[in-house]
């Protein structure tokens, strides 16, 4: 038995994520009239706790690094220990498994090779009666948005960071960005690199050639890590 908690998906199934309906929680699969939990975005402690919240749950979408793991648990005690020996009663004994889950291709890896874009200028609207401004001529605003290669659909807490600084901003609810960098920034050839990362997403990397003031990123798409559709079996942890 581990030594902490561990999940598994003894039988992936191989529906589409794309194609199901989305649900607050996830997507629901028609197949197995089940809501598929999205968990890709969560830290371990996130997934033990939602887990804790909800034992019951039955069927969830993983990144392949969640597991067949030790879960790293952020808190020891014993009190910590019975609720993982209750949600191991609940999903790892019984090993819920829908007879009908099938499981979604792994989606390839994408190479960490900075790509060029060109980046026109475009005006942008301030959400407030607050102009934005670069101080004297000496900021310039980059903006855009982050979107999930699979669903089109806008990825919040998105970093982006301008490579080769300390400057980074999170993308809002909709994925979009909008970051303020000293004009000095911008190198002879007028070019700056921006990085993308979040949980459950391949980092991108992207080499921006400016074409005019502010720069406007063109829509940036973000594939998810190889992912893993099905029933879960959970291990709970060692009381040894």
């Amino acid at each position: 038995m581990p030594a902490r908690p561990t999940l598994t998906v003894p039988q992936p199934c191989h529906e589409s994520w794309a194609a199901m309906t989305p649900d607050n929680q996830g997507r629901h699969c028609a197949a197995c009239n089940k809501v598929v939990v999205d968990f890709t975005r969560m830290s371990d402690a996130e997934l033990l706790a939602f887990l804790h919240r909800q034992p019951s749950t039955s069927c969830g979408r993983f990144t392949s690094q969640q597991l067949n793991r030790p879960l790293l648990v952020p808190v020891e005690s014993s009190l910590w220990r019975r609720w993982l020996a209750a949600v191991a009663l609940a999903l790892g004994l019984s090993e819920v498994v829908a007879s009908s889950a099938r499981a979604q291709a792994p989606v390839s890896q994408l190479g960490q090779q900075p790509e060029e874009t060109y980046a026109d200028h475009s005006p942008v609207k301030s959400s407030s009666n607050r102009k934005v401004t670069a101080s004297a001529a000496s900021l310039v605003l980059v903006h855009g948005r982050v979107l999930a290669s699979d669903t089109r659909e806008g990825l919040p807490g998105v970093t982006v960071l301008i490579v080769g600084s300390n400057m980074s901003t999170s993308t809002a609810a909709d994925g979009s960005f909008k970051l303020l960098i000293p004009a000095d920034q911008l190198t002879a050839k007028r070019k700056i690199t921006l990085s993308y990362s979040t949980v459950g997403f391949i980092k991108r990397v992207q080499r921006v050639r400016i074409m005019g003031l502010p720069i406007e990123i063109p829509s940036v798409q973000l594939k998810t890590e190889d992912t893993v559709l099905g029933g879960i079996a959970f291990l709970p942890a060692s009381t040894n």
